[in-house]
């Protein structure tokens, strides 16, 4: 009979075997491995308040032929900060041995009941406790927990894992856990079997997340004559929010292009430099969602999958991959698993920028726009409405978070990921596949705490207005805010109207001013008459109000008898969000009528001019000529 040493480990499961030569049975074949065993895993996580966590994993290994047997175990687990060891099996305590390098432990066991024998099976049970298995970045603890890879079969699998409370809400879990409860101050997640097909899970707990940025953009005018110029600013989305705290000079207007993009347009005296100093806040959800200031059309989705000089879905081998592959799952785990990463590339700071055809026919080292083109080529041409997204990342490991562009940027101030359109939730999914390649984290569909966007584009282009973030050295700086920062619109609302007189229309102004740095979205304004009549529209749908912007609306109202004085009010509600926040402001605005013929100045002046009028006509008529 040959001897089997099984490597069973809770992050990285493996076998390694011993064989006998006189068997006739390779027991080091992963075929035979395969056949051999069946195995039940039931894993626990519980996190303490400090970020420790006390692993406790059992195990029942089934021999199925009798061929082959297990005698040890074997953890590699993937820190050197393990403490607290201990095991037992049927018949006692284990005995394990423990060796540790700069970045791992490694834990063996010599079971005290052996595997042998068909259809025996022996269960056993290790736990350990690993320092900073949750680690808090900003306002967000997060946590991983890699899955099992082993040959032989798995009949059951389980995972349950407990937080304290105070860590706060579920921000994001990949795979979505079959259950989330709570119980005893311990927030409960567990996972089944399936969570097998994902990298591992991956769960984070906090409200919200708040990141702080601060930037310069150089703007210069060679012209001779004052001209406009443009740059982008952090942007509004339904996963994050952004607080303006600082903007110098204001620009001249901000505005929101076709790709949803906030676009800051200055004017710039001609032959001058205009140094724009930004500085501010980006809010980011997991599960809530914000109000979205883009709402894309059909025929925008459709733009969406159009191909161009990098991103070439029309290409044949982009198009028989794309068939084969099918949906973005497949196509994320094709570019994560069959790249390797262009650490020479990060290193100089400079990469061209292959496309996707390229990379497909002859890149294996690849950069993050290499990853990203790649990925949005194959889900354009699946039919996929996909973009390109450049923002800010914080990555404290560049090797398994690496923050590059290459051309035609070249800056390691910048990242890129890709996003897909999910038609059945109306929403975009955030997918990284550089990072999803390097970290050995799952970056497909969960909602991210560690970036901010600053553009959309859909086809990877027109990427001039980034290049001046990285003009002159200058960095852009971005870390976790400290607490939590106030989003809080701060909102001037007035109305406004000219005297009223019976009979006739007059302009009601209605002014809001938006004092605060963040956008305000979803606006409208409710009017309602007292004694009045308002013409036109009751409800005024608003445009999105960004930050530290005035707007004026104007509706009209009028009385009904000319000769009577009345007293009429006019209220105006103001309702909407910012953010999570909703906001209602309400106004009223009490009107004295007069009547028109109550003889004053004005009243006169119009008289005289009616008058006049009727004058000049009659007196046409009375001098023109009779046809003879």
């Amino acid at each position: 009979m040959k001897r089997a040493l099984a490597f069973l480990l809770t992050l990285l499961l493996f076998f390694s075997f011993v064989p006998q030569l006189i068997s006739a049975v390779d027991c080091s074949d992963p075929e035979v491995v395969a056949k051999s065993f069946s195995s039940s895993y039931n894993l626990t996580f519980l996190i303490n308040e400090d970020g420790s966590g006390l692993v406790t994993q059992d195990v029942t290994v089934k021999n199925l032929i009798g061929e082959c047997h297990v005698s040890e175990y074997v953890i590699d687990i993937p820190s050197a900060k393990v403490r607290g060891v201990s095991g037992k099996d049927l018949a006692g305590n284990l005995d394990i041995q423990a060796e540790r390098t700069d970045s791992r432990t490694n834990l063996s066991t010599r079971l005290n009941k052996e595997v042998t024998g068909k259809d025996n099976t022996t269960s056993f049970s290790l736990s350990y406790i690993i320092e900073e298995l949750a680690k808090k970045e900003g306002n967000i603890w997060s946590l991983l927990a890699n899955k099992i890879e082993t040959r032989e079969k798995i009949e059951s699998y389980s995972v349950k894992i407990l937080v304290p409370v105070s860590f706060g809400s579920v921000f994001s879990a990949q795979p979505n856990p079959d259950s989330v409860t709570q119980n005893g101050g311990q927030t409960i997640l567990t996972f089944g079997k399936d969570s097998l097909s994902y990298k591992g899970i991956s769960a984070k707990f906090g409200d919200s997340q708040q990141i702080h940025f601060k930037y310069k953009v150089p703007l210069e005018n060679l012209n001779f004559f004052k001209k406009n110029l443009s740059m982008n600013l952090p942007l509004d989305t339904d996963k994050q929010q952004v607080l303006i705290s600082k903007i110098d000079p204001l620009p001249e207007e901000i505005s929101l292009d076709q790709n949803g993009n906030y676009v800051a347009t200055f004017r710039v005296a001609p032959k001058s430099l205009v140094e724009v100093q930004v500085e501010g806040v980006v809010g980011l959800v997991g599960k809530s969602s914000f109000p979205n200031p883009k709402i894309y059309s059909q025929q925008e989705l459709e733009n969406s999958k159009e191909a161009s000089r990098f991103v070439q879905t029309q290409d044949k081998l982009i198009q028989e991959k794309a068939k084969e592959l099918k949906n973005p799952r497949d196509i994320y785990n094709f570019v994560t698993s069959n790249f390797s990463y262009d650490f020479e590339a990060l290193k100089s700071g400079v990469a061209e920028r292959k496309g996707a055809a390229t990379i497909l026919r002859k890149g294996k080292a690849a950069t993050n726009l290499d990853f990203v083109d790649l990925f949005v080529a194959l889900a354009k041409a699946t039919g996929l409405p996909a973009r390109e997204v450049f923002g800010v990342a914080l990555s404290n490991d560049q090797t398994k978070r690496p923050t590059f562009i290459g051309s035609p940027l070249n800056t390691q101030d910048l990242h890129v990921w890709a996003q897909i359109y999910d038609s059945s939730k109306k929403t975009w999914v955030d997918i990284d596949p550089t990072w999803g390649s390097t970290s050995g984290e799952e970056y497909f569909g969960k909602e991210l705490a560690d970036r901010f966007v600053l553009l959309f584009s859909p086809a990877g282009e027109d990427l001039e207005s980034l290049k001046k973030f990285t003009e002159l050295g200058n960095k852009i700086e971005s870390n976790y805010a400290e607490g939590k920062v106030d989003f809080s619109p701060k909102i001037d609302f007035s109305l406004k109207t000219d005297q009223v007189f019976a009979g006739f229309p007059v302009t009601l102004i209605i002014d809001i001013d938006n004092k605060a740095g963040v956008s305000l979205i979803g606006g409208k304004v409710n009017l309602v008459a007292e004694g009045l009549t308002i013409v036109g529209e009751k409800e005024v749908e608003l445009p999105i109000i960004f930050p530290y912007e005035k707007k004026t609306f104007r509706s009209k109202i009028r009385s009904g008898s000319l000769f009577d004085t009345t007293k009429g009010m006019v209220k105006a509600k103001l309702e909407g969000k910012s953010g999570l926040e909703a906001f209602k402001i309400s106004r009223e605005n009490r009107i004295l009528v007069k009547p028109f013929f109550s003889l004053g100045g004005q009243q006169i002046l119009l008289l005289l001019l009616i008058s006049l009028l009727l004058i000049g006509v009659f007196t046409a008529r009375v001098k023109r000529p009779k046809r003879s």
